[in-house]
């Protein structure tokens, strides 16, 4: 069994887990959801076997560059899919910390950075209803 710590959570790893933000991490909400219009440079995906590998990498990509959370979905057999999206060089560098950090903390399985992705493309990602419905409209 592991075990994960994660110092100062972002908004997004506490709105994963249920818990409310505090005052500070509402602000940090606000200003990830308002970080840029669509079309964005590039889309993240990362693949963990396991809910807490997932979070912890999202955690580690979240203070590693400004991009956005989009969604997660499960795939059966433990394995968990998320994507982020920003800039290309945020999403490469947070795809890096996330890999590092769901090692650590558990199975890490893949990564993938999609640059200039169609518009197509963002009807595939794990959390559209959710996380990319306001992009799009």
């Amino acid at each position: 069994i592991k075990t994960a710590l994660i110092a100062s959570p972002g908004p997004v790893v506490l709105t994963l887990l249920g818990l409310k933000p505090s005052l500070e991490t509402e602000t940090a909400l606000v200003e990830v959801e308002e970080m840029a219009d669509y079309p964005m440079d590039a889309i993240g995906l990362i693949e963990t076997r396991g809910f807490i590998p997932m979070v912890v990498a999202l955690d580690a990509m979240e203070k590693a560059a400004h991009v956005g959370f989009v969604g997660y979905d499960t795939l059966g057999e433990g394995l968990i899919t998320a994507a982020v999206h920003g800039d290309i060089s945020s999403v490469k560098y947070s795809l890096e910390a996330g890999e590092k950090a769901a090692r650590y903390a558990g199975e890490f399985v893949s990564v993938e950075l999609i640059s200039k992705p169609q518009q197509d493309v963002w009807r595939t990602l794990p959390g559209v209803p959710t996380g990319l419905r306001r992009l799009l409209t």
